[in-house]
């Protein structure tokens, strides 16, 4: 229905035009109003310009009706200078990663925040999520964070991963199947999986763990193991390691975002049955289902408390503690990195196996969480508060461990999985 169509963008600004006389400007506005507000306004690529051949015969390209094709900004790039060659080399180089994650009140968020650190590392790239529909948690904090996320049915994963047409796809669900795995691979999509100790796992392009020292499998140089892949978030590499005092001032209590076995509780009413001068913060997430019986307790106990929900700035209450009582997921690496003395206990068996968590002489590991009694917890909280010396030596050993510097060695490895696998 048009004599010519063109390739355009869309550039929808607060635009003006100038006199060439007096140099005054006059807006191409009617109403001042933000961008998005503004009638929608194209830029010519000067990409395509389409019309048939009577209309050329016409000696211009151009009829009286004029339809548009809208594509994105990298398609639109047009090299006028050296600028534009510089951002048509980075388009080039620029890949689709696709991040599968799960996040919810069984498995936690940990996935979710490790994910998201990557992203924040990785935006020279086209990124985008996909959880499946019982990991809406997840799905809730990657919108806060502005990546796009893809809500997809259970079983259905592998097909929308494909169906995005990533160039990477890496994958923090735990344990993978084969089958998953090989339609990923059958449709020339590399591949990157954290934790993995699942049959799919063997298919990786490169398999992560920084929990474990070994993969009970496979041993290839691929398949990257220990406290050197550990993944912090940004906001651990500005806050420096916190200093021992002679007597402990602040507990911190923490069990991960969802807790999914009451450990928080139970811990917190030991806790607060000690005799001590500090005060107890609690740190729990979005999921954590016991908010109004936490935050009772709280009120009804004998140590100043502090009860925090769902922060973003978690290591700020890290960095206040002198002590913390955990479990054995990543939480322990955070603690970690800013030298904190704890007592771990594990949530599940996959924490069992936290290698770091139950070996580091920095931590007091106190095995499965259902199975720690009161006597136990009380004497194994009693060595980290009756000695200053020993709280030093952990937190010495602990800054010694050299878990800052995982996050590069983990982008180094997605780098080179990006850059020498051709779809």
């Amino acid at each position: 229905q048009f004599d010519t169509v063109l390739t355009v963008v869309d550039d929808t600004h607060l635009a003006w035009e100038v006199d060439d006389t007096s140099g005054q400007l006059s807006p191409l506005y009617e109403a001042r109003v933000n961008r998005q507000l503004l009638p929608r306004h194209f830029r010519e690529t000067g990409g395509v310009v389409a019309c048939d051949r009577k209309r050329l015969d016409t000696g211009s390209r151009f009829g009286p009706r004029v339809g548009a094709v809208e594509i994105s900004k990298s398609e639109a790039i047009d090299i006028d200078d050296y600028f534009d060659w510089w951002m048509a080399e980075k388009s080039l180089r620029r890949k689709h990663i696709c991040f599968y994650v799960t996040g919810n009140r069984q498995n936690g968020l940990g996935h979710v925040y490790r994910t998201l650190t990557l992203a924040d590392r990785l935006i020279d790239h086209d990124l985008s999520f996909v959880v499946n529909e019982e990991s809406e948690l997840a799905a809730e904090l990657i919108r806060r964070r502005f990546y796009p996320v893809d809500i997809v049915p259970v079983s259905q994963e592998a097909d929308r991963l494909v169906e995005h047409g990533a160039d990477l796809v890496i994958n923090d669900v735990l344990d993978t199947e084969e089958s998953f795995m090989c339609k990923l691979k059958e449709a020339g999509i590399a591949t990157v999986n954290f934790e993995d100790v699942g049959p799919g796992s063997l298919l990786a392009d490169c398999l992560i763990n920084a929990m474990y020292d070994q993969h009970p499998v496979r041993g290839d140089e691929m398949a990257l193991h220990g406290i050197g892949y550990c993944c912090l978030r940004d906001d651990f590499y500005s806050i420096q390691p916190i200093e021992i005092r002679p007597e402990i001032k602040n507990v911190l209590l923490l069990f991960g975002g969802t807790d999914p076995n009451g450990l928080t509780r139970k811990c917190f009413q030991w806790l607060d049955s000690l005799d001590g001068d500090w005060s107890i913060t609690v740190v729990v997430g979005v999921g954590f289902p016991d908010m109004d019986g936490i935050r009772q307790l709280a009120a009804q106990a004998s140590h100043p408390v502090e009860v925090v929900c769902d922060t973003s700035v978690i290591s700020r209450y890290m960095a206040a503690a002198d002590v913390a009582v955990t479990s054995a997921g990543r939480t322990v690496f955070e603690l970690a990195c800013l030298g904190i003395p704890m007592l771990v206990t594990a949530q599940n068996d996959r924490e069992m196996a936290h290698v770091f968590a139950s070996q580091s002489q920095g931590t007091i590991f106190c095995g499965r969480g259902n199975e720690l009694s009161e006597s136990d917890f009380v004497d194994a909280f009693g060595q980290l508060s009756t000695s200053s010396l020993l709280r030093q030596k952990m937190s010495e050993n602990l800054l010694a461990s050299g878990v800052r510097q995982g996050i590069e060695q983990v982008l180094s490895c997605i780098d080179k999985v990006i850059n020498t696998f051709q779809k």
